[in-house]
């Protein structure tokens, strides 16, 4: 099957997507200010790391037109918000799945080597999830980090990103890049800085 959802097609689904609501609580004391984006997402914003990265840039573009950005924000995303990252360059009949059982069936299926690699086996885990979860993590974690850290260095705020699901994840001391490992699932939430 064919691994790309054409822009024509991205661009049919994000039109069915409800407009940005924003408001502010509380009062400009000039001392800085949060702002929490409760994204509106779809599975098409997880098929790559462009799309990901510009679904969440369009919020803070958003912010910043508002005039909600400036020095001394600090920007909250939602919980999970990089879990579903595990949908990246998958084949485009999985993005109409009706069920996150379906659609993780299609993933192992269609990475059958990488599927078996991480399973050891040759047969079907009980634990899909936790296999493609793993099987995924390395490129799910590079798509978060990137795309976080890109959006806090350019709008120059702290970010307080949405969590993911990753394998052990902990920021290396010596490099402050995100590593995971190859031990239990944890939610974490990371903060990128300006």
């Amino acid at each position: 099957g064919d691994r790309i959802v054409s822009d024509d097609e991205y661009s049919k689904v994000s039109a069915t997507i409800p407009a940005t609501i924003t408001r502010s609580i509380g009062y400009d004391h000039n001392a800085g200010n949060i702002v929490a984006v409760q994204a509106y997402m779809n599975v098409l914003d997880y098929s790559t790391q462009e799309r990901f990265y510009e679904k969440l840039d369009s919020y803070l573009k958003e912010a910043k037109r508002k005039g909600f950005i400036k020095e001394g924000t600090i920007i909250l995303f939602p919980e999970h918000i990089g879990t579903p990252l595990f949908l990246l360059g998958e084949k485009k009949d999985l993005y109409a799945a009706n069920t996150l059982s379906s659609a993780l069936n299609q993933i192992a299926i269609g990475n059958l080597i990488g599927y078996l690699k991480v399973t050891g086996k040759n047969a079907f885990s009980e634990n899909n999830s936790g296999t493609i979860l793993k099987m995924k993590a390395k490129e799910m974690k590079s798509v978060y980090e990137n795309a976080f850290r890109k959006l806090a260095s350019f709008y120059r705020v702290t970010i307080i990103a949405g969590s993911i699901l990753l394998p052990e994840p902990e920021i290396d001391p010596n490099t402050n890049l995100l590593v995971i490992k190859n031990g239990k699932f944890f939610n974490a939430s990371f903060i990128f800085l300006p």
